[in-house]
C-alpha cells in the first residue's frame, strides 16, 4: 500500500482549490506492527529531510491540518511531527477557536454553532 503523494502536491504558480483535494485516503498499513514500522521509517526520513531543508534555506514544507474544533488536530500534529526538531517549525491557526471568537458584526453571518 502506497500513498499517492502527487494528489497533494501544489506546484509553483498554480492555484489551490481545497474543495477539489481528497480528504480521505485508504489505510497505508495492514496491522499495528506494520504501522509502527512504517511510522519509524518515515519519522527518521522526515528528520533527515528537515536538516536538508534547513541547510538549503530556500524551500519549506507547508502542512495543513483542517478540521472542526476538538477533532484531534493537536494530537495528529504531535504524532506526525514526532521526529522533527521543533525549533524548525512554525505553527499558526487560520482563525481563532470557537470559544474565543468575538460576536459577529451586524450584517455578517455567525460562524458559531446554534445553541
Amino acid at each position: 500500500m502506497k500513498s499517492q503523494a502527487s494528489e497533494f502536491v501544489v506546484t509553483e504558480g498554480s492555484e489551490v482549490n481545497l474543495k477539489k483535494s481528497p480528504t480521505l485516503v485508504s489505510p497505508l498499513y495492514s496491522s499495528k506492527d506494520d504501522y509502527e514500522r512504517i511510522l519509524d521509517k518515515h519519522t527518521e526520513k522526515l528528520s533527515k529531510l528537515q536538516n536538508v531543508l534547513y541547510a538549503d534555506d530556500r524551500y519549506a514544507l507547508l502542512v495543513i491540518f483542517q478540521a472542526m474544533d476538538a477533532a484531534g488536530k493537536d494530537s495528529a500534529i504531535e504524532h506526525v511531527m514526532s521526529g522533527v526538531n521543533p525549533q524548525g517549525i512554525t505553527c499558526s491557526m487560520a482563525y481563532l477557536p470557537l470559544a474565543t471568537r468575538s460576536p459577529p458584526r451586524p450584517g455578517f453571518p455567525s460562524l458559531q454553532p446554534r445553541r
